[in-house]
């Protein structure tokens, strides 16, 4: 009797450790496919924003008032509030005393704009730049038809404008727009250019949504205080880290920044803005992958 509850408890056990390893077994390999999975999905993403944060045409920098983390800016610390502007008179001196750069320019931005033709409108949620003739190779931005933005142009605060196809779609489908005149912030301004498509992010955002116009005229409409940013293309052949101290050389001495202290202005391009986005995408991949785990 004693042996045959023995062997029945014994069975048992073998039954219920065989199931619990089963599950065991089932649950590793759950969590494993489960990391793989996150992983997997997480470097899709990745890829795909890395690409796009390509925002600057090749072998170019910007120089702008506050530090970037991934893009974003954080002019939020003590220090950084009280940053002077940048201004077209510190591109200037960058063109004049830099020898490693072929491309500067100076541009400003204003957001949430309604463009206006005849009886049609944009959604309020297109872009205006205020730039100079760099800012298209410099941004990496196409004129598909007419023409770029000339130094007459800026010389002349001419009311001239370069659409994106965003305005381009809603104001002119079934018309060429080339020629026509539209209103900015109540102001007429003439079609000169319409920008290549370039589509939407990863995130569904449009980068359809720039329309650029001379820097002076958008000075006159919208006023001069605000700082600007500045784009700097360097000359093929020389070295990209050389040029950028060339840079931080003449505006520190223009911003009459004293020896030793910190740059009162910061510079980017796309193998920053990649690096600051990669950081951060290792970080978020710990903790997708630590969850998994505990899953």
């Amino acid at each position: 009797m004693v042996f045959h509850e023995n062997l029945s408890v014994a069975v048992t056990q073998l039954r219920t450790n065989k199931m619990r390893s089963i599950l065991t077994t089932l649950g590793i390999t759950i969590g494993i496919g489960t990391v793989i999975f996150i992983v997997s999905i997480l470097e899709g993403y990745k890829k795909s924003i890395i690409n796009e944060l390509n925002i600057l045409g090749a072998n170019t920098f910007q120089v702008q008032k506050y530090d970037l983390n991934a893009g974003i800016q954080v002019g939020h610390g003590r220090r950084q509030k009280h940053r002077k502007d940048l201004t077209r008179d510190m591109a200037e001196a960058i063109r004049k005393n830099c020898t490693l750069v072929e491309a500067v320019g100076a541009e400003i931005w204003q957001y949430n704009q309604e463009l206006r033709y005849e009886d049609k409108k944009t959604n309020p949620n297109l872009q205006i730049a205020g730039g100079e003739p760099e800012f298209f190779i410099n941004n990496g931005y196409f004129v598909s038809d007419g023409r770029i933005l000339t130094q007459q142009d800026i010389l002349g605060s001419q009311r001239v404008v370069i659409l994106g196809m965003d305005a381009v779609e809603v104001l002119f489908p079934f018309e060429d727009p080339l020629g026509k005149k539209i209103k900015i912030a109540g102001e007429k301004f003439l079609v000169i250019g319409v920008l290549e498509k370039m589509g939407s992010s990863t995130f569904g955002e449009s980068r359809d949504n720039v329309n650029i116009i001379p820097i002076t005229t958008f000075e006159q409409i919208w006023g001069k205080n605000r700082s600007v940013k500045i784009t700097v293309r360097v000359k093929e052949g020389a070295e990209f880290e050389e040029a950028k101290n060339q840079v931080i050389g003449v505006m520190r001495a223009v911003r009459k920044v004293p020896p030793g202290e910190d740059n009162d202005f910061a510079l980017f391009s796309n193998e920053t803005l990649v690096e600051s986005f990669d950081n951060i995408a290792k970080n978020v991949e710990v903790v997708a992958i630590l969850l998994g785990l505990v899953s």
